[in-house]
């Protein structure tokens, strides 16, 4: 398996996340899209990152990017802003990955599923969506009240 650390650009922020490709060729990738960090993360808990490195020992390649406000990724914490992100993340991927790999798959958890759905919905090109308790709205989560932007956790 090889491990790369990748960056890339997203409206004038650098996100950082973690590229995994097994040794036997693929054209498969499986992209990660996290969810809204409730906590710091637990240092024994190798979180998304891990998870990408267990879907590369299967026989796929994995990319996992921190969105915006979240782990070493830079900005403030914004969904909106996140949706920005996974396209850049997604462009990416139809920019200097396409030749690699030619069949792509999202994976999201919670906020991440929801977006995860808009994005295959909106752009296509996508040859499956997983989602893990993606939410169907999020004014329960963030009332008006409370959907100022911030910065959370070191990593998501």
């Amino acid at each position: 398996m090889q491990n790369g650390k990748i960056e890339l650009e997203s409206g004038g922020l650098t996100l950082k996340g973690e590229l995994s490709v097994p040794e036997e060729p693929t054209s498969s990738l499986v992209v990660l899209c996290h969810g809204i960090p409730l906590n710091r993360p637990d240092p024994a808990d190798g979180g998304y990152p891990e998870l990408g490195r267990k879907i590369c020992e299967n026989g796929y390649a994995s990319l996992f990017v921190n969105f915006r406000g979240t782990g070493d990724s830079g900005g403030n914490f914004h969904l909106g802003g996140w949706y920005s992100d996974l396209e850049a993340v997604m462009g990416l991927v139809a920019g200097e990955l396409v030749e690699r790999f030619s069949r792509v798959y999202l994976a999201g958890f919670s906020a991440g599923g929801a977006l995860a759905i808009r994005y295959a919905a909106e752009h296509g090109g996508i040859q499956g969506v997983a989602t893990f308790a993606a939410p169907a709205e999020f004014s329960s989560i963030f009332p008006e009240e409370r959907s100022e932007e911030r910065r959370v956790g070191k990593e998501c």
